[in-house]
């Protein structure tokens, strides 16, 4: 039997890339994050060649190539009509008929009361290629020429699967990889066949914008055909802030004909007028989709290109997901393990399976079992600790890197455990269920993060605790004060905060220069933290806190404002702007609140009631009425955020702050200029916020000060 050969997206483990290929690998990661895409399952290249060497192809394939004159169009042609007969005459072993028709027949498979009924699905078959030779992005024109759409029957499907194993040498195939120098046995074709879905609409989506990473692009069509189409159909176009979702920009097309699928075969039909009136996707589409984005792009911690399909139930589905930087799309390679030595040890223990669970960071490690079940714990974990625990929170990060396997009761392959230990390649095995009753301190067990199993150990000493001293891993961050260096820039009177989008960037900034900074969510906690944070709720607040307390510690002395998003989506998908609160709300006055996107003057009154620190907001339009009800609130600031300038508002709005001591600030965006800068100064602003980048601009708020001074002396 072949099974292990073939096998549902979802059941392909992280080791499994290149049987199964790039696309095959990453369609079963979004399978197992819950994302929809159309069910499938992949037939993995040992098959390939299995068939290839049972009817002892191999050598005459090869014969053929030899033959072939690649200066020659018609040659080429010839040539791989040859292979293709070869291989269609053949027929296949009664095991893979079995196998392959009996995932197919699951395909359509429906509840109807208490049967599942069982019919030939409409599939798409496509082809999924490796190499652990050649760069993926020069495969990927292989890809482009292999597969079919619409395949019914279970006739069809083997015929199909055929067909695309000789399309492997097709002509065009053939002369791409003459061109190329690639050799025959080192590209490896599997097939993935899903469900095909007759798409109502279409398309792709950037899930970050080339010249902007807070905008998500998407593009869409009717019917189906998503990515290929596009290069002969114009789309709708959309663009996104990932943040707040709202619509930035979009334009419609006039579509005049479609893909449809029209008694089984894929046909070219005109567009209903009706259909084309219309956007083809409404906000609520626009939203699902960008949700979708944001938390593959989390997951993958990219820019990605995703080809997406909605049904006829108008629900979306993804069909495929690749990088956009090429360079990107690589064959994780397998960690070489010493079986030998691994075997000698294991056979030289008595060894006892005593739990299961699923395997989510690949290697195979012995040590001591401590089970953690708070802080104490942690500090007893070292080198040679199997650190256990029900599941794992993020203050557990920096000690699970050091563990040498990691054991969890819940669990998934993308929790927060499988994040860390990817990341640091330790081993791990999760969703145990009983690992915290099963296993006991001190004890020895190994953990197989091939296939989730840990086993007892009998016979096994832990080698002593080596103490070194440890280097900074990278994409960690650790925040160093500043150095106080000599001011590198004059005293101005007007106050220079600094916009912090990173905690990198803290320890590179002269603590002289400035008079405090402003942060918010984004600048304390990466992607791939604030993701890990999202699984368990219960320590946001503790754990924005105590960043909060680190940073209040370096900028000792300096003004500290935290904006505070009240109605964006502001942490990957969730708004926690409550949480952000309640933790600044614990640290007392010592952070003021800057509050951003509000639609009301009503909401600044129980943060003012609640909290101790100074209570300001920000603005991005100018309006009298709307300021004064800020003021009669109690604010204590308020920040500019202007893209379009109207300074005699903006002189008459300060004069009002000035008139009821409300500190001003502006905030310097990339689109104002050093003109723009003076004005303010001259009308009387307090401070402004600055990226680290802009410093130099104390030089200029310097001498526009003095001159101010100078014009008001002469007066």
């Amino acid at each position: 039997m072949l099974e292990t050969n073939i096998k549902w997206l979802k059941e392909i483990s992280d080791h499994e890339v290149l049987e199964v290929g790039y696309k095959a690998h990453i369609l079963s990661e979004i399978s197992k994050a819950n994302i929809p895409l159309p069910r499938g399952f992949v037939i993995n290249y040992k098959n390939f060649f299995n068939f290839v060497q049972k009817n002892n192809l191999k050598e005459k394939i090869n014969e053929i190539l030899k033959t072939i004159d690649y200066n020659n169009k018609e040659d080429i042609e010839n040539k791989s009509n040859e292979i293709r007969t070869l291989f269609l005459k053949q027929k296949f072993d009664e095991d893979f008929i079995s196998d392959v028709l009996k995932m197919y027949t699951k395909l359509g498979e429906s509840k109807v009361g208490f049967m599942n009924t069982k019919v030939d699905e409409y599939t798409a078959i496509r082809a999924s290629v490796s190499s652990e030779e050649y760069p993926l992005k020069e495969l990927d024109p292989i890809e482009r020429h292999t597969g079919f759409l619409n395949i019914k029957g279970r006739e069809e499907v083997l015929n199909s699967i055929k067909e695309c194993w000789a399309d492997l040498y097709s002509p065009e195939i053939l002369e791409y990889k003459f061109k190329k120098g690639f050799e025959e046995n080192k590209i490896h074709l599997s097939i993935i066949i899903q469900k095909m879905i007759p798409g109502k609409k279409s398309g792709i989506m950037q899930t970050s914008k080339n010249d902007s990473k807070d905008t998500i692009v998407i593009e869409a069509i009717h019917g189906f055909g998503g990515k290929s189409l596009i290069t002969e159909v114009t789309p709708d176009h959309y663009e996104i802030n990932k943040k707040t979702l709202t619509t930035i920009k979009k334009t419609k097309s006039n579509q005049e004909w479609m893909l449809k699928r029209i008694v089984g075969k894929t046909t070219k039909t005109n567009v209903d007028v009706k259909d084309d009136d219309k956007q083809k996707l409404n906000q609520r589409d626009l939203n699902e989709l960008a949700n979708i984005g944001n938390k593959l792009e989390m997951i993958y911690g990219t820019s990605l290109e995703v080809n997406w399909v909605m049904d006829e139930n108008e629900e979306f589905l993804i069909v495929s997901v690749n990088p956009i930087d090429p360079n990107l799309k690589k064959i994780k390679k397998k960690k070489k393990i010493d079986i030998t030595t691994y075997q000698e040890k294991l056979d030289s223990y008595k060894k006892n399976l005593l739990l299961e669970g699923i395997g989510v960071s690949n290697g195979l490690s012995i040590g001591i079992v401590k089970i953690v079940n708070n802080k104490e714990d942690l500090l007893r974990v070292n080198e040679n600790t199997i650190f256990v625990t029900k599941m794992t929170t993020l203050e557990m990060s920096q000690t699970l890197r050091k563990a040498k396997g990691i054991v969890t009761d819940a669990g998934s392959t993308i929790c927060h455990a499988a994040l860390i230990a990817k990341k640091y390649d330790v081993p791990c095995v999760v969703h145990t269920e009983r690992s915290t009753e099963i296993l006991r301190d001190g004890q020895a067990v190994l953990v197989n993060g091939f296939n989730g199993k840990v086993y007892s150990v009998i016979g096994y000493v832990a080698p002593p605790i080596t103490k070194v001293t440890e280097t900074k891993r990278e994409n960690e961050v650790s925040i160093e004060k500043a150095q106080n260096k000599d001011p590198e820039y004059p005293k101005t009177i007007t106050k220079i905060f600094v916009k912090i989008n990173n905690l990198d960037e803290v320890k590179n900034i002269n603590l002289p220069d400035i008079d405090g900074i402003v942060l918010n969510i984004d600048s304390l906690f990466t992607n791939y933290e604030k993701g890990s944070m999202l699984e368990n709720i219960n320590i946001l607040v503790p754990t924005i806190k105590n960043k909060l307390l680190e940073i209040t510690k370096i900028f000792e002395g300096k003004e500290i404002f935290y904006k505070v998003n009240t109605h964006k989506q502001n942490l990957i998908t969730e708004n926690v702007s409550s949480y952000e609160i309640e933790a600044i709300m614990e640290l007392k006055s010592r952070i003021n609140i800057l509050l951003e996107n509000i639609k009301s003057a009503d909401e600044i009154i129980p943060v003012k009631e609640n909290t101790e620190s100074k209570i300001g907001v920000l603005v991005e339009n100018i309006k009298e009425n709307i300021i004064s009800e800020y003021i009669s609130r109690g604010i204590e600031n308020i920040t500019f955020n202007l893209e379009e300038i109207d300074f005699v508002k903006v002189k008459e709005v300060i004069k009002i702050c000035k008139e009821n001591k409300i500190m001003r600030i502006a905030e310097i965006n990339s689109k104002n200029t050093i003109s723009n800068i003076k004005t303010y100064i001259d009308s009387n602003i307090n401070g402004v916020i600055i990226n680290k980048e802009q410093l130099e601009y104390k030089d200029t708020i310097y001498k526009q000060e003095r001159d101010l001074l100078k014009n008001l002396l002469s007066v």
